[in-house]
């Protein structure tokens, strides 16, 4: 079984520029070994990341979406380990644990890269 994480995160600015909401939206599937093709695991997961700005004054939209992209990911990665470990467990499945977050800086948005070792 190969697993195959993704992470999509949507930054939201709030109308008064004084805060920023992430959605951070993790999936987890297998390579869906199953004879229709289908996922034999499929765990998600939604975050909601809110960070209080003392200004919003020259954000641009892809600046927020890499701040999304970037500090979403590893500030809600922590809770996406835990809740899959969680899940798998009371599923009555073997304890699965995604590996530890690695920021290389080449990640694209949509991937999630974890380190192995």
């Amino acid at each position: 079984m190969k697993l195959n994480m993704k992470l999509k995160a949507v930054p939201k600015l709030d109308g008064a520029g004084k805060t920023l909401g992430v959605n951070a939206h993790f999936l987890l599937t297998d390579d869906g070994g199953g004879s229709k093709g289908t996922p034999d695991l499929f765990i998600e997961a939604h975050f909601l990341l809110v960070y209080k700005l003392t200004s919003a004054t020259g954000l641009e939209p892809e600046n927020l979406q890499a701040f999304a992209d970037l500090n979403g990911r590893f500030n809600a990665w922590p809770y996406w380990r835990e809740f899959v470990q969680t899940m798998t467990t009371r599923m009555g499945l073997p304890a699965l644990t995604v590996p530890s977050l690695k920021i290389t800086g080449a990640e694209k948005p949509g991937s999630a890269t974890a380190d192995t070792n």
